[in-house]
């Protein structure tokens, strides 16, 4: 599934949603070390995405890895959703196929980047860390982020000059307004209190995220979606 689409999705959804969250803490966390042979795997794929060595991440992908919802799969689309945004004149993309390149570029970074939780006896591993966060019931999937940061400020208005009202550090929120045509999301802080924070330091629960499977004496991802 399109970001864009989910984005619209979300909007849609929030109009008929009603505010019943705050803000709790669950420390990042990364399993990696129990999933052997995990880690030198994860340093050498987040470096070809560093370099935007599509070759090398096409090596280290399962040859039926699932790319969304929709039934996509496989080396070549995944390669050809990459290659939009390293070469936009050759490809022949237009506007829309490079911003969704670049979300998936930085959706794998972020997966690579912050934790995971290991499954299956340590055969499989799932990233970011949000895929090892149980909501609370209030939650919904679709309006909650996850700040990996510490003391990332909340501001009182969508910009940098808004006065900062809060600090958060490694916490869900639940987002109530996506800001759009801003770098800020609106979050509940509970208490009939509200704020805005910039969209760098939130983790989407429905965004990307990669699974990883040990199979045939290697590491390989099977899974880079977005959605729900």
């Amino acid at each position: 599934m399109r970001i864009l689409l989910m984005s619209l999705i979300v909007f849609l959804c929030m109009q008929s949603y009603s505010l019943a969250t705050e803000p709790f803490k669950v420390p990042l966390a990364d399993e990696a070390a129990r999933a052997p042979g995990f880690e030198i795997f994860r340093e050498a794929l987040l470096r070809a995405v560093i370099a935007r060595d599509i070759d090398e991440i096409i090596d280290r992908s399962n040859p039926f890895i699932h790319l969304d919802f929709g039934g996509g799969e496989g080396h070549d689309l995944l390669r050809t959703r990459l290659s939009h945004a390293v070469e936009p004149s050759n490809a022949g993309s237009s506007i829309s196929d490079i911003e969704m390149s670049e979300e998936l570029w930085l959706g794998l970074e972020t997966a690579l980047r912050f934790g995971g939780v290991v499954r299956d006896n340590g055969r499989e591993f799932s990233a970011p860390y949000t895929q090892g966060i149980d909501l609370p019931s209030d939650y919904h999937a679709y309006f909650a982020a996850y700040i990996p940061a510490s003391d990332v400020l909340v501001r009182d208005r969508p910009n940098r000059f808004g006065a900062p009202i809060d600090a958060l550090g490694q916490h869900v929120v639940q987002i109530i307004d996506q800001g759009h045509g801003t770098s800020y999301a609106k979050i509940d802080l509970g208490a009939d209190r509200t704020g805005w924070v910039h969209k760098d330091f939130l983790i989407w629960f429905t965004g990307y995220r990669a699974i990883f499977r040990f199979e045939d004496g290697s590491w390989s991802m099977t899974h880079l979606i977005a959605g729900d």
